[in-house]
Formats: structure tokens, sequence, C-alpha cells
């Protein structure tokens, strides 16, 4: 079986990377080697963002039409990663140490993936190349630090920088879905209960009460029109919600509403900051983790311009990555955008004079995901109570009125 070819850098205009820890050496290559452009590009056009010079069009070419189409969860390509670095510490070539992991996967899918990727390894392709030709398999976050660690000599090492992203990625973004679920429990339970007593308890009364020429309480009276006409409407209300939500997300398919509603969103008080604080913290996680496997800084932009979903900060990402290009510090740049918190500038500036900026953007990630788990505790420790109340309130609002209507009808005294 012959060795991996190692891939020869580009002869055209070579990037030069950021400083990468002392243990990795920073290697230097072709600063548009990943071909593939993601659609944030075209989101970009779409908003006028700025656009860095983008990769040529050229794409490597899948194995097939359906292979290269699968999509597989993160979690398994994590645990397949940790079997690959293992096998390959253990002093196993990349086309063994594939073979050997292609056994021990549970998942069909990206089994079959791996045994194809193992094919074209022993055909002359670098792993690189391989894991390329699937990008619903492998992000673009993974393609370009294990070309990153290829043309370094350093794969074993980038390997475990990328094992390391996804698994606190993944941790981060279970805590945060982990601690939304009870809110989101007591709400929906909340829901259900008000619309069943107006749809199926109040009728009931209401049956009641017309057999009686009595006048009712205006709290009594209104709640059973609004059970009336929830009855009588309640297609007519579906497809309404159907159709605004429909009409939403054609809406949301302008670039001047979508820019209008991501500011909107990041001004709001606390979940404006909260949502900044989760963007800024998968931002600098990703960019730092990029520039410490030697991918160019250029490069690294582009990537974490394409994760970022909120359109004012991936234009200030792109606008960013063209002032680095033309000179600028990465700390002054920063400085310049106010979408772009303090912390970060100052870091990097301090990572640009020590040459760690990729240890000080990890930094700053720490901090935000800390911070966002702080608001993410305190907001649900004070929406608890509240959405107990406001539950109660409602129920007991139906409750109280059918009783006030009952003792109106019989004389009874309250």
């Amino acid at each position: 079986m012959r060795p991996l070819p190692t891939p020869t850098a580009s002869s055209s205009a070579r990037a030069a990377p950021t400083s990468a820890p002392a243990s990795i050496p920073a290697p230097v290559f072709d600063d548009h080697f990943y071909q593939q452009k993601k659609p944030p590009a075209q989101l970009n056009k779409a908003t006028a963002a700025p656009v860095l010079n983008a990769p040529d069009s050229t794409t490597t070419p899948a194995v097939d039409g359906v292979s290269s189409k699968l999509s597989v969860g993160i979690r398994h390509v994590v645990h397949f990663s940790e079997q690959l670095l293992t096998l390959m510490k253990a002093g196993l070539s990349i086309d063994r140490a594939l073979h050997t992991a292609a056994g021990t996967i549970s998942n069909k899918k990206l089994q079959q993936v791996v045994l194809e990727m193992v094919v074209q390894i022993e055909k002359g392709d670098a792993f690189s190349d391989a894991i390329r030709r699937y990008p619903k398999v492998f992000p673009r976050l993974y393609v370009n630090m294990v070309k990153a660690g290829e043309r370094g000599g350093i794969l074993p090492t980038v390997l475990e920088r990328v094992i390391d992203y996804y698994t606190r990625s993944i941790e981060f973004r279970t805590y945060v879905v982990t601690a939304s679920i009870y809110p989101a429990i007591l709400l929906v339970f909340g829901v259900v209960s008000v619309l069943g007593l107006v749809t199926f308890v109040v009728p009931k009364f209401a049956e009641v009460f017309a057999t009686m020429d009595k006048p009712l309480p205006v709290t009594a009276a209104l709640l059973i029109d609004a059970a009336n006409g929830l009855r009588a409407w309640w297609l007519h209300i579906v497809i309404g919600i159907v159709v605004l939500i429909g009409g939403w997300q054609l809406a949301l398919r302008s670039p001047a509403v979508r820019v209008a509603v991501d500011r909107l969103l990041l001004k709001l008080p606390i979940f404006g900051a909260l949502i900044a604080k989760m963007q800024f913290a998968q931002i600098c996680r990703t960019w730092g983790t990029l520039l410490g496997a030697g991918v160019p800084i250029l490069t690294a932009i582009r990537i974490v311009q394409d994760i970022t979903p909120y359109v004012p900060i991936a234009q200030s990402l792109g606008a960013l990555g063209l002032q680095i290009k033309d000179g600028l510090s990465v700390s002054s740049a920063l400085n310049s955008h106010p979408v772009f918190p303090k912390i970060m500038a100052q870091l990097a500036k301090v990572g640009e004079e020590s040459g760690t900026l990729d240890v000080m953007l990890l930094r700053v990630a720490d901090q935000f995901e800390k911070d966002v788990q702080k608001m993410t505790k305190s907001f649900i420790a004070a929406f608890e109570p509240m959405m107990i109340l406001a539950i109660g309130g409602m129920i007991g609002f139906v409750v109280v009125s059918m009783l006030l209507a009952v003792f109106s009808l019989n004389d009874m005294p309250i």
C-alpha cells in the first residue's frame, strides 16, 4: 500500500499565516486552497456585505451523485474522528486507520463515506481532498483544518483541535437547548390548558346560561363570546397563522427585511445581549481554532463569516477581512466596528503583540460562553415563576369568571 502523497503548495499568491503556539509550527500555504464556497457568499451579495476575494469556482468532483449528498450528524463525525486519531497515534497510516475505523462505525451512511474515502486515498488523493467531496458530512471548518494539518505535517495534533472544538460546541449548544426545555414545556402547558378550558369547558357553561334569562357578568360574557368565536373560526385562525408564518419566511428573504430584523434582535434588551454573546462565542472559538491549526487569517475569516446567521455581524466580518487584507492590524480593524465587543479588540491586541492571537480568541470565547451560561440561568430563574403566575392567572380568570356567572344566576352572595 503506497504512502499518502504530500500535497504541494500552490504557486499562486501565498498568504502569511498568523502566529501559532510554539508546539505547532504554522505552515505557509495558499490562502485559497479550499475551492468550495458556501451559500453565505450569496447572502453577502444579496445584503451588500463586503466579501473577501472568493476562491476559484472549480470544485473537486464528487465520487457519485448520491454518496456526496449524504448527510451525517456532527456527533457521529466527532466520534469517528476520535477513533481515527487513536489509530493514527498508534502508528497506522491514514488509509489503514480509515479502513479500521470504518469497521467500528455504527452509522451506515458515515461508514459508506469512509469506505469510499479509503478508495480515493489509495488512488493517491490527500485526506483533505477526500473529505472535501462530502460537504454535508465534513463541515468546511473541518476540511480547512485538516488541510492545514497535512501541509504542516501535524495532522494528529490538528485532529485533536478539531475534536476539542466540536466537542465544546456540542456541549455549549446542548446546555442552551436543555436550559430552554423546561420554560418551553411550561409555556406549551399553559397555552394548551387555557385553550382546553375555553374550547371545551366554557361552552358547557354557556349552554346552561343560555337557558336562563339573566344578564351575565362582563368577564363571563366576554369569555363565552371568545369561546364561541374560537370554535366557529378555528379553521380560519389556523389558516391565518400558517399564512402569517409563510409570509414572514418570504419577507426574511428580502435583504432589507433580514438586515432590519437582525438588527432589531441584536438591540433587544436582555435577549439581544444574550444572542450577541452566543454568536461571538462561536465566532471567537471558530476563529481561534482555525488560526491555531495554521489556517490563514483571511480563510479563517471567510469561514467564520459563513457560520454567522446574523447579517450585521456577517457584514462587519466581511469588512474586517478587507481591512486586514489591506494591512490593518486585527485589533485596529475590530475597534473600527462597533458591533464587536471591546474585549475582542483588547485581547486581540495582546495576542498580536505576544504572537498568541489564537489563544486570546479562545479565551474570549471561554468568557462569552460563561457569560451566556450565567445569563441563561438568571433568565430561567426569573422566567419560571413568571410563567407559573401567568398560567395560574389565566386559568384562575376562567374559573372565577364562570363562578361569578353561576353566583349571579342563583343570586348567591359572594
